[in-house]
């Protein structure tokens, strides 16, 4: 099962991550992959934040 994504979602740089996502059931991988959207659109509007690096801390993505 992939996490359900718009034509805007970023895209997974980490495998380990992407499958920590797929593994919740669909209403919370919803809700967090729109969290993670947010985060990573206000990284990108904030200036002196640069680039985000998505790992797993503790099996959860980080």
């Amino acid at each position: 099962m992939t996490p359900r994504c718009t034509p805007r979602c970023t895209p997974f740089a980490d495998a380990a991550v992407q499958r920590t996502f797929e593994a919740w059931p669909a209403p919370a991988r919803d809700r967090l992959l729109a969290m993670r959207e947010l985060m990573f659109a206000t990284a990108a509007t904030t200036p002196g934040v640069g680039a985000l690096e998505e790992t797993r801390k503790w099996g959860e993505p980080a």
